[in-house]
């Protein structure tokens, strides 16, 4: 869960404008995504969609 919320928020920090776009830097540069974001694994598309569409809005995903 932590390296979905993270993926997302690296994919949305880094202003790709599609999916896709993120996925490409995935593969390309994991590198850079796992420095500065500290993520363990990069989670493709796929898999943060299976892993996030359950979370409901509002749900502290944080403590």
């Amino acid at each position: 869960m932590e390296d979905a919320l993270m993926a997302a928020f690296a994919m949305h920090s880094l202003k790709d404008p599609s999916m896709l776009q993120f996925e490409r830097h995935r593969l390309e540069e994991p590198t850079n995504l796992k420095t500065i974001y500290k993520l363990k694994s990069i989670p493709s598309d796929t898999q943060m969609r299976d892993i996030l569409d359950p979370v409901q809005m509002g749900t502290p995903l944080f403590y």
